[in-house]
């Protein structure tokens, strides 16, 4: 892991957008996860205006994590305590959000999602069980199943999320 500071530009708020979860892009679109507003949102990176929306078709509640994986499947999980849940979801479908696992199954839950260039599922938990520390683990895309990797040696609980470096593969998360 490799800790980032960052100085940004606000281009603007994002209209009608009730709860960001989290943000990620794929194929040069860049999308907004409304947790409350239970939607996909596009937004034009330029203007911070919603251009499309997509309902999720399922409640995402809590903390969780937004990605998609290298073929343009959306992944968002639901992280209330120690378990939680794994969607996924075609951003471009109204109500196509499924389960992967049963609900509170993805154990830990994750507060963080990303995929590598080879197409493996990443997520950070905040709440793992026997560490105090926010811990790393694949996710097993078709079943939820999570193997455990290590502790971040991180303390507390203020993950703000991470993202892979498709040029070099370097795994970077801001707590």
């Amino acid at each position: 892991f490799r800790r980032v500071l960052f100085r940004s530009t606000l281009i603007g708020v994002i209209p009608g957008l009730t709860d960001v979860g989290d943000l990620a892009s794929y194929a040069g679109n860049l999308y907004a996860l409304d947790q409350l507003g239970a939607k996909f949102d596009l937004i034009n990176p330029a203007t911070a205006g919603i251009i499309s929306s997509t309902t999720l078709g399922v409640s995402i509640a809590g903390e969780g994590g937004f990605t998609f994986d290298t073929s343009g499947n959306a992944f968002v999980s639901a992280s209330q305590g120690n378990t939680g849940q794994l969607f996924e979801c075609n951003v471009a479908v109204n109500n196509s959000c499924a389960a992967i696992d049963g609900a509170g199954a993805l154990n830990p839950s994750m507060d963080a999602l990303a995929v590598n260039a080879s197409n493996v599922l990443y997520g950070v938990s905040q709440s793992p069980t026997g560490d105090t520390n926010p811990s790393l683990y694949t996710i097993n895309k078709t079943t939820g199943a999570t193997t455990f990797i290590g502790s971040t040696g991180q303390t507390g609980n203020n993950l703000g999320g991470m993202a892979f470096d498709p040029q070099n593969g370097v795994l970077y998360s801001a707590f």
